[in-house]
């Protein structure tokens, strides 16, 4: 828990998640017509069994609203969580330990193959921030990726 008070603390003003098949990723879910509103980015990333996602690096700005649209592209489960790097390896480290299991956090989408989803994410702050796969043995793959915000 002191992984989401920290990180939501210093990272997020707003963000939802929901699975384009309708079933909810977590229990916020957004208004088309107000990201549109907001001026909502959206920024298509896949992933696949090849342990990388499409693109890698992405540049958004202080302030920005981004929707990522996540596609797993694969034939096995993925997932895209957002953190800063050292508390995405701690995470990970959990995840491998078997003290974690799965995310409920709006931070995180986890989609089995062929599914997409989204995450609504503002960047409040201008630094880096990283993206990865937390998978067992995905992120050690390099399944990792980074957000730079200016």
């Amino acid at each position: 828990m002191r992984f989401l008070k920290i990180f939501f603390a210093t990272w997020v003003l707003s963000v939802s998640a929901v699975t384009m098949a309708g079933e909810p990723h977590s229990h916020l879910h957004h208004d088309a017509a107000a990201l549109e509103e907001q001026g909502a980015r959206e920024i298509t990333i896949r992933m696949n069994d090849d342990m990388r996602f499409t693109p890698q690096f992405i540049e958004a700005k202080q302030g920005e609203t981004v929707k990522l649209k996540v596609v797993n592209a694969g034939n096995i489960p993925h997932e895209l969580v957002l953190g800063p790097k050292h508390e995405l390896l701690e995470h990970a480290k959990e995840m491998r330990q078997g003290t974690m299991h799965g995310h409920h956090n709006n931070n995180a989408i986890t989609l089995n193959a062929g599914e997409q989803g989204e995450i609504v994410w503002v960047f409040k702050k201008a630094g880096t921030l990283d993206f990865a796969c937390l998978i067992p043995g995905h992120y050690e793959a390099g399944m990792s990726g980074e957000v730079q915000v200016k």
